[in-house]
Formats: structure tokens, sequence, C-alpha cells
């Protein structure tokens, strides 16, 4: 059993499919007014049709005031790490301080070489990313593992007959298990990726599924 107590924060996933920017741009002003604490992009410049994740974020950051962006995650095959962090670096001085960057070694080796990246794949991937447990490699770096943050993006549907992909069933199988994975797998950043319906589904969480799991883990931390 893992829980580092720290504050709980929800977040939602936006799709950057350019054929439905002003829907994407619609459910980031929704998940401001309803509080969340994070809007996540993901980064595959190389599917068409897709927009570039930091242009959409710079986009929506101007048309939003409180909530953070997260990259979900940005490509250091496609991103020069020393540019990209002064991306990040320029982007939240003019947010505020509402960026947030995650980073990873991308996953379709292909696509990436057709945009000039390197096709790496097993050792070379793993080398160049240099994934090691969590706690490891914070305690190396001299970070206590209790500060950081550890995000879980949470793909499926909310609706006792809903259908599609990860979880899916009614608020309370979602409250369930998202209490769960705080309290039991110290997991505190919680990013809704909708399978389908994005409005409806993202009205659920935030109306229903964010202030039940909060009062749930609020209620299971006091009574130890």
């Amino acid at each position: 059993m893992t829980d580092y107590g720290r504050q709980l924060s929800f977040g939602v996933s936006l799709d950057p499919c350019a054929g439905t920017w002003a829907l994407t741009r619609r459910l980031a002003r929704t998940a401001e007014d309803s509080g969340l604490d994070y809007l996540a992009v993901q980064d595959h410049p190389y599917q068409p049709g897709r927009l570039d994740a930091w242009t959409l974020i710079t986009h929506l950051s101007a048309v939003t005031d409180r909530v953070s962006f997260l990259t979900d995650v940005a490509d250091l095959q496609l991103r020069p790490p020393v540019m990209l962090a002064k991306a990040a670096a320029s982007l939240s001085v003019l947010t505020d301080g509402r960026i947030q960057l995650g980073v990873g070694g991308g996953g379709i080796p292909n696509a990436i070489a057709s945009m000039g990246g390197p096709a790496r794949r097993g050792q070379d991937m793993v080398a160049f990313s240099r994934q090691r447990i969590i706690d490891e490699a914070a305690a190396d770096a001299g970070r206590d593992p209790s500060t950081l943050r550890r995000v879980y993006n949470v793909i499926g549907v909310i609706g006792d007959h809903g259908d599609g992909p990860g979880l899916v069933g009614g608020v309370r199988r979602w409250v369930d298990t998202l209490a769960e994975w705080a309290v039991e797998l110290g997991f505190d950043t919680f990013v809704f990726w909708p399978a389908t319906d994005p409005e409806r589904q993202l009205g659920l969480f935030t109306g229903e599924v964010v202030p039940a799991v909060r009062e749930r883990v609020d209620a299971i931390r006091s009574g130890r």
C-alpha cells in the first residue's frame, strides 16, 4: 500500500484533431469553468490531421485564465530537449506558470523516422528514454519521491451501459477505482481521456466523479 498523501488533481485530454478544433476549444473552457486542474495534449505530429501540440496549447492558453496545460507527452525524438525546454519555459512565463512539461521517447519508430527522427527500437529506445523506477530516479537526483506527482491517463467511458476501451462503468465504479488507485498505488493526478461523446463525458467527470473521489479519498485518509 502506497499513499503519498498529496492533494488530488484532475484533468482532461483534449483531442488535437484539426477538424474538431472548435469542440476542443469549447471543452477547454468547460474544463476550466468546472474547476479541473489540467488540460492535457498528446504529441503525435506525424499523424495527418493533427494540430501541433505546442501551437494548440499556445492558442488555448490565450482563451483560458486559470487551468494549467500538460504535454502528454512531448516526443523527445522530434523535439530537441534544449529547444523543448526553452519553448516550455517561455510559454510558462507568458502564461504565469500554467505549463507542465511531460516528455517521452516516442512510441511509433517508423512514423518518427518519416519526419526526420531516428527510428529507435528495443534497447536503443530504453537507453534513450533512460527509463527507471520513479522512486529510484528521484532519490538519485536528490529529490524526495513523495514530492513527485504521479499521473494516470484514464481512458474509458462513464456510464452503466457504456461501451469502449479502458475503464467502463457507472459513476460508482469510477469513484471506487480512482480512489483505490490514489490510496493504494500512490497516484495523485488523473487525466480523463473520454472514449466517446466528450462533452457529455466531461460533464459527468467534473460534476459527479471528481467531487466524489475527493470526498472518498479524504475520508479514507482521515480514518487512518
